[in-house]
């Protein structure tokens, strides 16, 4: 029993040791307004769509 609890505490320290970062992001400082601006804007493409396909 022991044994087998040991082989979980393992895998499980393993598990989480590949999930924990090594180090913190570092992401660039834009304000809101830029971020809003700075995406893409594109025309709308309805091609094949169908209203009657979804009744709701």
């Amino acid at each position: 029993m022991i044994k087998n609890m040991r082989r979980g505490l393992m895998a499980a320290a393993l598990t989480f040791a590949v999930l924990a970062p090594t180090s913190p992001a570092h992401a660039d400082e834009v304000t809101l307004i830029d971020g809003i601006t700075a995406l893409p804007v594109a025309e709308e493409i309805r091609d094949g769509y169908k209203r009657e396909l979804y009744p709701h």
